[in-house]
């Protein structure tokens, strides 16, 4: 064997070029962008699942229990009874969603409310690298401070110039208990804590959160809540859990994992990612064969260095083994730089993603990819490479093979 990539490095680098004409090194650049295109486009659509998951785990928990039948069970016993059927429960903490109006200057848009426990929240939550202004709390009503303090998309900030410090107006209607084709409208003011950028258009658009008594009290549903929002050890796990708690809690609960709220958009990412890989991989398979049809020349010129080696008795699968490691050399040399063109384009994706605001939310639902280059993504793509280039490397190989020493030597 070393004898053979002695052989096959001595008649690849023999002559001009590694034995590549212009064409040839043109077809190697064709390989090398293919190869590029395929690493960042993976990265690409790995990050957009990646980002969506973390988002959605992040503002809405792992796993979510709505309770629609009320009944005499306090929460903490619900609480215990979900710690059984999941122990691998890290945080669990009450929820209540509420659709209102925002109003402030003139201006009036529709808001998701939620409602929150201040001291469990935030063990189920994860917002720190989230918030952009201000502080990450939320707190009730009290003397001290009449309104309650809330946190606020940054959507909502910006359509309504809202900063920490500021207040304002959230209306709930309510049916009348005269006519129940009418509403009355129940007014609250709150003050701004904090923006917060949640990673999804729709919650950064239309998400405030509070506290989730004076939630409660602005919604007039006494004690009631939604149910319970939990976090697992593994969030890659939750659905697992979520059907478990399907299961066992019994037909009064709904629950919901985070791959639930966006079932249809991480359905459609993974079928985008492989219909993208075998586009792009086309690319390749040109760059590849055109690769070796300039090794079916350089096969050709070597006429003469065959015809002694097979002289010599080189059998002829020797030789098929010393031209098509040719190829593959070709295909390490196209494969690494690649790589690493791949992954400094990705680097020029992300900074255009800051800069030149590539993305707009309103249209792929999130701002900003972090990109994920995952080995499987990467050894799949340099494995598939070359083994293409092994293929397209066969037909020259076994020509050269196929070549009578006496047919080598006759102008030497």
């Amino acid at each position: 064997m070393p004898a053979l990539l002695e052989i096959a490095y001595r008649l690849l680098k023999r002559g001009r070029g590694f034995g590549l004409d212009l064409t040839g090194w043109i077809s190697l650049a064709g390989l090398v962008m293919g190869v590029a295109c395929l690493v960042v486009s993976m990265a690409v659509m790995s990050g957009f699942e990646k980002t969506l998951r973390e988002s959605l785990s992040d503002v809405t928990g792992h796993v979510q229990i709505f309770r629609y039948r009320i009944g005499n069970e306090p929460p903490e016993k619900l609480k215990e009874r979900v710690q059984k059927i999941v122990p691998e429960t890290k945080a669990m903490t009450r929820f209540l969603s509420v659709e209102g109006v925002l109003a402030h200057k003139g201006r009036i848009q529709g808001v998701f409310m939620q409602g929150l426990d201040e001291g469990e929240a935030w063990k189920v939550l994860n917002l720190e690298r989230r918030l952009l202004d201000g502080e990450l709390a939320i707190r009730g009503a009290s003397k001290e401070s009449p309104n309650a303090r809330v946190l606020i998309g940054k959507g909502v900030a910006e359509t309504f110039g809202l900063k920490p410090g500021d207040t304002f107006r959230l209306l709930v209607p309510l049916p009348s208990e005269f006519d129940p084709q009418e509403f009355k409208r129940k007014i609250g003011v709150f003050e701004v804590a904090g923006v917060v950028e949640l990673g999804k258009f729709e919650y950064d658009q239309r998400m405030v959160m509070m506290p989730i008594k004076d939630l409660q009290k602005l919604a007039d549903v006494g004690s009631r809540d939604s149910g319970f929002i939990l976090r697992v050890e593994d969030g890659l796990k939750a659905r697992a859990a979520s059907f478990r708690l399907s299961e066992q809690l019994g037909p009064g609960f709904r629950v919901r994992d985070w791959r639930d709220i966006n079932e249809n958009m991480f359905d459609a990412v993974e079928i985008e990612k492989l219909v993208v890989f075998f586009v792009i991989l086309v690319i390749v398979v040109a760059a590849s064969f055109n690769v070796a049809t300039s090794l079916y020349v350089n096969v050709v010129q070597r006429y003469p260095e065959i015809g002694i080696l097979k002289a010599l008795g080189v059998s002829p699968r020797q030789m098929v083994g010393v031209l098509c490691l040719q190829g593959v050399a070709l295909g390490i040399i196209g494969c690494t730089a690649g790589l690493g063109l791949g992954v400094v384009l990705g680097y020029f994706f992300e900074w255009a993603q800051t800069n030149l605001g590539l993305l707009p939310a309103s249209v792929y639902k999130i701002s900003y990819i972090e990109l994920d280059f995952r080995p499987q993504d990467i050894l799949a793509i340099l494995g598939v490479t070359l083994v293409i280039c092994v293929l397209a490397t066969l037909a020259p190989a076994r020509q050269g093979a196929k070549l009578s020493p006496v047919e080598g030597l006759r102008y030497e």
